[in-house]
């Protein structure tokens, strides 16, 4: 996110449009499948279409995407710390996957539930931090803010009202993009409503989904601050073009280590920090996928008609 910003624009954080779908998910989808009280979503397409079939493609296909998904998630840490330490990329992803795989089949849910949580605060602890200490070194905000203004990083001019499909960001494009994938993750994905069912009470799962709403604000903030005190503190010099980094997506960890590697645990903090977000990720995809695989494909499904 913060590269995405440092190389075209801040327009980028209308993905986090997505925020105007959670009260929807809340109010549709929460206290319909919080009733059904199902493990595996793809149970209801069995359920409304009476197809066994219809069900296990469903549950096929999430099973498939959630893998492919969860090697670009387990692959992105991989690359950061390669990028600041001597740490071999492979044995890098097999620990995140290992670790992962650990906690989340000796705990299950509640433990993916709960590390998640740790997993948060530690995000935005680091994510606040580096922040804070970037904007200090440029001086101040508003100095940020003029540099991005300047090179056309920020400001209303960045905004690209185009309805063309083929140009890389849009409004309509990024705005689309945030809100229906939103829709799709907490309205149908086994992950969500997974959750949903564990929940106490239709009151808590409520809850569940609505506090994203904070969360989602926060991290928009907070992601794109950090892609603007990347530019300002790199105004003259791209990293990627002085060949000091190898990819887009290392300018974060460069920056970090390149300025505050003289700041005691500051790189262990950012380092921690994307690696909970690959962990909280992956821990609930392997919950998911173990649970739809059970449910779906080894257990002993009843049929609707009995």
């Amino acid at each position: 996110f913060p590269a995405e910003i440092f190389y075209h624009n801040m327009q980028y954080f209308l993905t986090k449009s997505s925020i105007l779908a959670i009260p929807i998910a809340a109010a549709v989808f929460v206290p319909f499948y919080y009733e059904l009280k199902i493990v595996s979503a793809y149970q209801y397409l069995e359920m409304r279409f009476n197809s066994v079939t219809t069900r296990r493609v469903a549950s096929a296909l999430f099973i498939t995407q959630t893998l492919l998904y969860q090697a670009i998630v387990i692959y992105a840490p991989a690359l950061a710390l390669a990028a600041v330490t001597d740490f071999p990329m492979w044995l890098a992803i097999l620990v995140v996957g290992a670790i992962a795989s650990f906690y989340t089949t000796i705990g299950g849910l509640k433990a993916v539930v709960w590390t998640d949580a740790l997993q948060f605060v530690i995000v935005l602890g680091g994510l606040m931090t580096i922040v804070i200490m970037g904007v200090n070194e440029v001086g101040s905000l508003q100095k940020v803010w003029d540099i991005n203004v300047k090179h056309k990083r920020a400001g209303l001019q960045i905004f690209n009202w185009s309805p063309d499909i083929f140009e890389r960001h849009t409004v309509w494009g990024l705005s689309w993009l945030g809100f229906f994938n939103s829709i799709v993750k907490y309205g149908s994905s086994q992950t969500a409503i997974q959750r949903y069912s564990s929940m106490k009470t239709l009151t808590h799962a409520y809850l569940s989904v609505l506090l994203l709403v904070p969360y989602f604000a926060a991290d928009a903030v907070l992601l794109t601050l950090t892609g603007l005190v990347l530019f300002a503190t790199y105004e003259d010099c791209d990293p990627l073009k002085a060949g000091l980094i190898h990819s887009k997506d290392q300018i974060l960890p460069y920056y970090v280590m390149d300025r505050f590697s003289s700041v005691p645990g500051l790189a262990g903090l950012f380092i921690s920090c994307i690696f909970s977000g690959a962990l909280s990720t992956i821990s609930s995809g392997v919950n998911s996928q173990a649970a739809v695989t059970w449910e779906d494909w080894l257990s002993k499904m009843p049929s609707c008609a009995s």
